[in-house]
């Protein structure tokens, strides 16, 4: 069981109602950053490209994952009367965040510079791989190059994690929320300027620090208090001790290794495939409840480790409701860790291509005279048939 909490109850839920962003990024940065802002409230109009929208719809689950409860505006901007309808619609928005190459919004009219004439309290984020200067910044990217740029690829080991992509979602979130304080403080608008190599590096820290320096380049790949071992049962779990030596004298303990208490961290690090070894062998003794009783008792920093669909049965994620598969399709839905209420039934609102189109244009007043001749220049495109 874990502490009770005597805090009051406070949700994040809904505070930034009444917010508008438009965001113009497909894939997964700018579509994640927009998802974790309408987590909180705001409400996302996603400006999707004629035809096939968004190239995550090819994969449905990423892209319900990514885009759910968004508005869907399917807009040719290349069109005059489509970009008329963006800066109609930037007129009344509070943010947007375009995942554009750089040089790309420019030629295409919805920069900062001409977008903040129509909207001077803007807050416009332009979220891609290099940043809008430097030798590399107008190369197209992806997640794997920049993780190689930014030293996490090993050999040809293709990292199982979308890193660049991830970290530079979560700083593009950050970077509206800061932004829309910013316009509230000081009534005027902001341009930011956020690469996902800068996102990842500023997140790497010791990491890279130590690949730069040497100090902690193999220090934690070969300690032996520091890994996963198996169990009897064929159960996978880490143990994850540091420089904390409490924490090595109660491992070695509960293995029943006491003279080991004596070996200083260098030491454990400079014999660690020997120690290592004896470790598995301990630990492939016993069942995996047995040492996860034992272990949790002494209070040793471990837990299991898991693959795909057991995470969500693990009862720490099952208490903090942050993974959920509804009864009646089976479909897992994930919640955001500042609103903690995510629904176990009931459909999930995913956009239809342009699903929004009308709704979007009649609150920016326009007559159906007005619609109808937008579809006829392919200034939008209506919602797929099949």
């Amino acid at each position: 069981m874990g502490r009770v909490r005597r805090y009051p109850k406070v949700t994040l839920e809904g505070c930034l109602n009444g917010v508008t962003i438009i965001t113009i990024a497909e894939q997964i940065p700018g579509p994640l950053a927009t998802r974790i802002l309408g987590d909180l409230g705001a409400r996302i109009i996603m400006v999707e490209k004629p035809e096939d929208g968004d190239p995550a719809r090819q994969a449905p689950d990423i892209f319900a994952w990514l885009n759910h409860d968004k508005c869907s505006l399917g807009l040719n901007v290349k069109t005059v009367g489509g970009l008329e309808v963006l800066r109609r619609l930037v007129a009344s928005a509070d943010g947007v965040i375009q995942g554009l190459r750089p040089g790309t919004a420019k030629r295409l009219g919805i920069d900062y510079a001409t977008l903040s004439r129509v909207n001077p309290q803007l807050v416009y984020v332009a979220l891609s791989g290099y940043g809008q200067d430097g030798p590399y910044c107008e190369r197209p990217v992806h997640d794997l190059t920049v993780q190689g740029l930014a030293g996490l690829i090993d050999g040809d080991f293709i990292p199982p994690v979308i890193w660049a992509d991830i970290c530079g979602a979560l700083y593009g979130a950050l970077a509206m929320v800061t932004g829309l304080w910013h316009t509230r403080e000081k009534s005027d608008g902001v341009f930011i300027d956020l690469a996902m190599l800068d996102s990842l590096i500023s997140v790497l820290g010791i990491p890279l620090l130590g690949q730069l320096t040497e100090q902690f380049r193999s220090d934690f790949r070969g300690d032996p208090a520091y890994h996963v071992y198996r169990s009897s049962d064929g159960q996978e779990f880490s143990v994850s001790i540091v420089d904390e030596e409490k924490f090595w004298h109660k491992l070695c303990r509960v293995v029943e290794m006491p003279e080991w208490q004596e070996w200083s961290t260098t030491y454990r690090r400079q014999n660690a495939t020997q120690i290592r070894n004896r470790l598995r062998e301990i630990f492939s003794a016993r069942s995996w409840r047995t040492w996860e009783a034992m272990l949790s008792r002494s209070n040793v920093p471990f837990g299991p480790v898991w693959h795909g669909h057991e995470v969500g049965n693990d009862p720490q994620v099952i208490h903090r409701g942050m993974l959920r598969q509804r009864l009646s399709d089976g479909v897992w839905t994930v919640g955001s860790p500042l609103v903690r209420q995510i629904p176990s039934e009931g459909p999930i609102n995913v956009p239809v291509l342009g699903q929004h189109n009308e709704d979007i244009l009649q609150a920016l007043e326009y007559s159906p005279k007005q619609i109808e001749d937008l579809y006829a220049e392919g200034a939008l495109f209506p919602t797929p048939t099949s």
